[in-house]
């Protein structure tokens, strides 16, 4: 009886199953939470990061790889409880260091022309698609790397400070880079 009595003692809680639930329920929801985060963020900003990977190298399957490792991780960051407070810049620079290190070149070399058109658009005709090669075919050889993809990057909506964040310069550097390859680019254009 004495056993007994200790296993009832109201001072010692017993593991119910109801409580194991009870605590998943929380972790469910939080898994869910993480999920519908993630979800919307890839509807939000894939194509974009698409566009800008294109920017960087020329093989479409390794930009791809790159966003889904890139949402991966912040995926992965998230489940960990950690606060990502510009997700976005956080995105594209993540998907800019998975292809810098994929190319294992400290630098990402210059663009090359025929990786820039990566994700086709539909709607435009064959000689729209021509003219549009043409184009950043000017633009790339008129700017350097660096002014390409700043121009690039704020092209895709981002701010001064989360380009400085993406390419990892400072602030005042984004500013000069975008002022020169624009003045680069009212000559060409």
């Amino acid at each position: 009886m004495a056993s007994r009595a200790k296993t009832n003692s109201p001072d010692k809680a017993l593991p119910l199953s109801g409580s194991k639930l009870s605590s998943a329920a929380p972790k469910a929801a939080a898994l869910e939470a993480v999920e519908q985060e993630v979800a919307e963020l890839y509807a939000s900003h894939a194509a974009r990061l698409h566009r800008y990977g294109g920017v960087l190298v020329s093989d479409s399957a390794l930009v791809q790889e790159a966003i889904q490792e890139a949402f991966l991780a912040y995926f992965a960051e998230r489940l960990e409880n950690r606060e990502i407070p510009d997700s976005r810049a956080w995105l594209f620079r993540t998907v800019r260091g998975y292809l810098q290190k994929s190319q294992e070149r400290p630098q990402i070399p210059a663009m090359p022309v025929e990786g820039l058109d990566a994700i086709p658009d539909r709607r435009q005709n064959a000689e729209a698609a021509i003219h549009q090669k043409e184009v950043l075919a000017r633009v790339s050889s008129a700017l350097s790397p660096r002014e390409f993809e700043c121009v690039s990057l704020r092209a895709e909506g981002l701010s001064y400070l989360e380009i400085a964040k993406v390419m990892e310069i400072r602030l005042g550097t984004v500013g000069v880079l975008l002022a020169r390859g624009l003045k680069k680019l009212r000559r060409v254009l």
